[in-house]
C-alpha cells in the first residue's frame, strides 16, 4: 500500500493505493491507540492501453483546526498504525495600515 498526505487549512487529505477494491475509509484520532473517528472518501481506477491502475483512494479529514496533530490509519486499522500528521499553524499576519483618506478603501488581505 502506498500512502501520501496533503495538508489543507484545518484538514488533512490522505491518498493511497490498494491492489484489491476496499473501502475508502480513514480511522483517526488524537492518539495512536484512540482512532475513534472515521472519514469516508472515494476511490478510482484508470485504464490506459493495456495498463490498469491500482485502486486509488482519497479521503479528507475535515475541520481539525490549526496546528493539530492527528494519528490515522488508511483502510484497515490493523494494517497501518502510528501514522500521524499535523495541520498548518495559524498564520500570523503583520498588517501595515496606511492612513485612510476620504477616498481610500479598507485594506484587503488575501490568505493563501
Amino acid at each position: 500500500m502506498l500512502a501520501g498526505v496533503l495538508f489543507r487549512v484545518g484538514a488533512v487529505a490522505s491518498s493511497w493505493e490498494t491492489t484489491a477494491m476496499t473501502k475508502s475509509v480513514v480511522h483517526y484520532g488524537s492518539a495512536p491507540d484512540a482512532l475513534t473517528n472515521t472519514a469516508s472518501g472515494t476511490s478510482s481506477q484508470y485504464k490506459m492501453f493495456s495498463y490498469t491502475s491500482n485502486h486509488i483512494h482519497h479521503v479528507v479529514l475535515p475541520k481539525l483546526g490549526w496546528d493539530t496533530q492527528v494519528f490515522y490509519s488508511c483502510g484497515d486499522p490493523t494494517v497501518t498504525s502510528g501514522t500521524y500528521a499535523r495541520t498548518h499553524p495559524q498564520p500570523h499576519h503583520r498588517l501595515a495600515h496606511a492612513p485612510r483618506t476620504a477616498h481610500s478603501h479598507p485594506p484587503t488581505h488575501h490568505c493563501v
